[in-house]
Order: structure tokens, then C-alpha cells, then sequence
């Protein structure tokens, strides 16, 4: 059942009936939708933790920066 042609779903209709036929065609478009949409979910996930690991990099480079203010204290000392 790799591919619905006309021909195909009107042997399947044949061999096992429609209401079988008309599930397993349903079944057949609900897995690949939903394999498409848990691909997109995976792709984003994985956008957002990219974006998450940069910021916490960004975050963590500007705290070990010593601020101008600081160091303006320090020659003063």
C-alpha cells in the first residue's frame, strides 16, 4: 500500500471492503500527516535550543567582561 492510485484503492475496496478500505486509507493519510508535523516539531525544537545555547554563550561572555564602571573603580584604588 505504498501508493493509493485509483486502481489500487478500488482493489483494496474489492479484496477487503470499504469500511476496512476507507480506514486503512485514513490511517494510511493520518501517519504521514503526522509524521510531517512531528518532523517540523523536531526541526523547531531543535532551532530553539540552538538559539537557547547561543544566548546562554552571549549571557555568559558579557558577565566575565569586567564592566567600564568597574575598572574605572579599580584605577581609582
Amino acid at each position: 500500500m505504498s501508493s493509493l492510485t485509483t486502481e489500487g484503492m478500488i482493489e483494496l475496496v474489492t479484496n477487503v471492503g470499504f469500511p476496512a478500505a476507507l480506514s486503512l486509507i485514513l490511517l494510511k493519510y493520518i501517519l504521514v500527516t503526522l509524521s510531517r508535523r512531528l518532523e517540523e516539531l523536531d526541526r523547531s525544537v531543535k532551532q530553539l535550543s540552538l538559539s537557547l545555547e547561543e544566548m546562554e554563550a552571549k549571557q555568559l561572555k558579557q558577565s566575565e567582561q569586567p564592566s567600564p564602571a568597574n575598572t574605572d573603580k579599580l584605577r581609582a584604588e
